[in-house]
């Protein structure tokens, strides 16, 4: 009987303060749109700049050794923790690609033949490596006999892991902001319900009933918000990827779900809006039953 009056009197608060329900849902849809489309969009940027990273190679160009000590040296930078894979290039290998991407109207044949282009290592590297140890991989490895030269774009490399760090920073600052603001919102509507109903929690109490039960409905309340509020987020952040975004930039496509499926995204949405309502509507039961 308890549990169907709290159901009852959950719903029937959003009539009694309607303005300020509608404005805490609002606010906890915004909250949990933002953390869901920042959680599908900071997945999707992380494989591209993991992708893109993987495309900033190292490459080592050898001095001239002998094919056994090539050999040895490709098997230390292989048993490397950093180097996730490594490909070897043969000075004929070399000149053959040079030929093949200047063709021979550009003299290549004649240049190839002065034997100048070496052999070389290109190495990928492991993902999220710091750029100052790849640096000092690099200052290391320039101290080898058989290196020549290395050719490496820190600069970029930098960038590219800059700019993701930055993405994420902003993007979690921006939902941290909104999350508090919607917690905020969701504790003032509880409070206005509670003023609403004061001389009822009154009655109540006068008739032996205890705080946890008049604060029960109120709760419920909050977690009815934060489940309105997570559903119609996750609606259009589906519909936001999978029409909008392509339509918007069609070389991006309809981007991947984290963890490869759509419902760990939905249940992680639904259970964020039901902790923001939980936490605002417990803290502001917890406050003013007290005062009313």
């Amino acid at each position: 009987m308890s549990i169907g009056y709290s159901i009852k009197e959950g719903f029937a608060g959003f009539g009694r303060t309607k303005l300020a329900s509608a404005t805490s849902t609002f606010s906890l849809f915004i909250a949990v749109l933002l953390a869901g489309f920042l959680t599908r969009g900071g997945y999707a940027l992380y494989t591209l700049a993991v992708d893109l990273t993987d495309e900033v190679q190292m490459e080592i160009f050898l001095a001239p050794i002998s094919e056994e000590r090539t050999q040895d040296f490709g098997d230390y930078l292989d048993e490397q923790p950093w180097v996730e894979s490594i490909e070897f290039t043969s000075k004929e290998a070399a000149s053959a690609r040079f030929e093949q991407e200047f063709g021979e109207g550009f003299g290549s044949e004649a240049l190839a033949d002065l034997d100048f282009l070496p052999a070389s290592f290109t190495l990928i590297l492991t993902p999220d490596i710091p750029i100052d140890e790849v640096q000092q991989q690099v200052e290391r490895l320039q101290e080898f006999q058989e290196v020549d030269d290395i050719a490496f774009n820190a600069a970029l490399y930098q960038q590219l892991r800059s700019r993701v760090d930055q993405s994420l920073w902003v993007g979690l600052s921006v939902a941290s902001v909104i999350l508090i603001a919607s917690i905020w919102l969701v504790f003032n509507t509880i409070r206005l319900t509670i003023y609403a109903k004061r001389d009822t929690i009154k009655a109540m109490k006068l008739v032996g009933a205890t705080n946890a039960f008049i604060r029960r409905p109120f709760v419920i309340e909050g977690v009815l918000q934060g489940w309105i509020g997570s559903i119609v987020a996750f609606g259009v952040l589906d519909a936001l990827f999978r029409w909008g975004v392509p339509l918007a930039i069609p070389q991006m496509g309809v981007l991947a779900w984290p963890l490869g499926a759509w419902y760990y995204l939905a249940a992680g949405m639904l259970l964020l809006g039901t902790l923001i309502g939980l936490l605002g509507s417990t803290m502001a039961s917890h406050r003013f039953i007290r005062l009313a």
